[in-house]
């Protein structure tokens, strides 16, 4: 996915406020390695490249939205996450993220090997509640409330998604 794709599939149009997004991979952004951000020529969104606690920390802006798609909220501890997120929105401001459901019996942090099982070991985690729990952790993260849910995939018996919606 290029930063010109999500930056339709987030629905930036020319004339929208300023809007930042951020990724770890400099191929997603289609950017030079070490390259930190690139602005994409649509409507103007720009996109930070690196990791994203360091990115939040590092600002004092706030956020009116902050959004995850099989993103950051899937892949970062949200004990870390969550309390950042909050403290970058202003009032009245909304998280919202989406990724798969947990598979039954999987839950919290679980880790995966990254590009396949040769080469140099690369691994990652990534980060499945049930939606309770995910709400109890956004609650606990300073959101004054928080819904969570699965929506049923198209097509009977795929997976679904799951949609988290968090408010300041």
């Amino acid at each position: 996915m290029t930063a010109a794709h999500t930056e339709r599939s987030a629905g930036v149009r020319p004339g929208s406020p300023r809007q930042t997004g951020f990724s770890a991979s400099d191929r997603v952004l289609r950017v030079r390695p070490g390259d930190r951000t690139a602005r994409t020529s649509g409507a103007g969104a720009t996109f930070e490249c690196g990791e994203v606690l360091e990115r939040l920390s590092a600002r004092d802006d706030t956020f009116d939205a902050v959004c995850s798609i099989f993103g950051a909220a899937w892949f970062t501890d949200p004990g870390r996450l969550f309390p950042l997120v909050r403290d970058r929105l202003g009032p009245g401001g909304v998280f919202v993220f989406s990724q798969p459901p947990a598979i039954p019996g999987a839950y919290g942090p679980q880790g995966m090997y990254e590009g396949g099982f040769a080469g140099k070991a690369m691994f990652t985690y990534r980060y499945s509640y049930r939606p309770a729990v995910w709400e109890r952790l956004l609650t606990r993260s300073g959101f004054a409330t928080a819904e969570a849910r699965v929506i049923d995939a198209p097509k009977s018996g795929h997976i679904g998604t799951l949609v988290v919606r968090a408010e300041a």
